[in-house]
């Protein structure tokens, strides 16, 4: 099942983000999350979350349009987003997107990318999409596939402690199960070499990033070290 959760940090509609909402099976808001699903045109299925930053007109409208709704209390161990990931998942989603959680403030962005990495929601893919960029969450074995432009920049970074057996075909800079320790850069800086990649990796969390971006310091590139 297809997962949307709209959060509601810093977002642009575009017409990616509409077909995203279009295609998905199920489509959460947490709270303020609501105002740019109606700013796409497409209600959300559940909204959740403690209405701290859902706009009153939004929050009128989903209430007329009878929207299954969440309320949560403000004081509370988790964010309205884990909140809405734990709702998805016991939903039954095995792929989920996060559209407008990047962005803003720096504590939110980088706790959302370690929630998206935890334990408990490894039964589903887990992307975040920042306008065209995507940062997708991949948990061994693999093989997970990168699908992109010639030239696209891309990253592995390991989250939570170091990854092993990790072995990248397709790219410029490939790995043969190398070991990418927790604070390495040793995944930075690659780039595909058609439109698409292949990952592996034995054990630990990898954090892919495809940057949007065709623009990139090719000097950089060529005074990395061959992998």
């Amino acid at each position: 099942m297809k997962l949307v959760v709209v959060a509601d940090g810093p977002f642009a509609p575009d017409p990616a983000a509409r077909s995203r909402l279009t295609a998905a099976d199920l489509v959460i808001a947490a709270d303020g999350g609501a105002d740019h699903c109606l700013a796409l045109g497409r209600p959300p299925d559940i909204l959740i979350g403690d209405f701290d930053s859902i706009s009153p007109e939004t929050a009128r409208l989903c209430a007329a349009k009878k929207i299954t709704t969440h309320r949560l209390p403000v004081a509370k161990d988790a964010t309205d987003l884990e909140a809405a990931l734990d709702l998805g998942i016991a939903r039954g989603a095995t792929e989920i997107l996060l559209l407008a959680a990047l962005g803003g403030r720096w504590d939110m962005t980088i706790a959302t990318v370690l929630l998206a990495a935890a334990e408990k929601y490894r039964s589903a893919k887990i992307t975040l999409a920042d306008g065209d960029s995507l940062l997708r969450i991949l948990h061994p074995p693999g093989p997970h596939l990168c699908h992109g432009w010639p030239g696209q920049p891309c990253a592995v970074i390991p989250l939570g402690g170091e990854c092993r057996g990790v072995s990248l075909r397709g790219f410029a800079y490939p790995l043969d199960l190398r070991t990418i320790h927790f604070g390495s850069t040793l995944g930075v800086s690659n780039r595909l070499l058609g439109q698409a990649g292949e990952i592996d990796l034995l054990s630990g969390v990898l954090l892919l990033v495809q940057l949007a971006c065709q623009e990139i310091d090719h000097s950089t590139l060529d005074r990395k070290e061959k992998l």
